[in-house]
């Protein structure tokens, strides 16, 4: 199971939309890499190549995953708030909603790190820690498979339809430049 933390990006800063989907693969890839130790280990002992992946996943999550948010809360969705296309004009509502469900993913990659370390530095989970790390893995992977859905099939292609130049092209200089800090 060796991950890359991030891997080549499909897209680059040019193409600021693309870039939000690339992230959205990755973070499908390193849920699925937490998800799939925790249900095979149960809790147990971690090999080398099992403890690189949790570790791997658990460093885009506190490191990339933060930058993804922002890139959307920050620099995407005001744009759209203040578009006056009636397409950007029905989303509305919906991007309160995404913004509410960043915070409770925020909760969830809180349990999910503050467990998944304990399992790193002390080799072993308790049983009932195993299973609240997959209970709250299986939440956050539904609970992403719905958020990545609207944004991808409601929110992005407005964006990429009301958007102008000028404003993709201050996404991305917002997007690099968080990267760059």
């Amino acid at each position: 199971m060796p991950i890359q933390i991030g891997g080549k990006p499909l897209a680059d800063f040019t193409q600021p939309i693309r870039v939000l989907y690339d992230c959205h693969g990755r973070i499908e890839r390193f849920l699925g890499a937490l998800l799939t130790v925790s249900r095979s280990r149960g809790g147990e002992a971690l090999d080398e190549r099992h403890r690189s992946g949790v570790s791997a996943a658990l460093h885009y999550f506190e490191q990339g995953a933060p930058l993804h948010t922002a890139d959307e809360e920050v620099s995407l969705f005001p744009r759209l708030r203040s578009s006056t296309a009636n397409e950007a004009a029905g989303i509305g509502k919906c991007l309160s909603e995404l913004e509410i469900e960043h915070r409770d993913k925020e909760r969830g990659h809180r349990i999910v790190h503050r467990l998944a370390t304990s399992w790193l530095e002390e080799s072993r989970l308790s049983t009932e820690d195993a299973q609240v790390l997959r209970n709250e893995l299986e939440r956050l992977e539904l609970n992403y498979g719905r958020h990545i859905r609207t944004e991808e099939d409601r929110v992005f292609p407005v964006a990429a339809k009301v958007l102008s130049r000028e404003e993709m092209r201050a996404i991305a200089s917002e997007m690099k430049a968080r990267r760059q800090r």
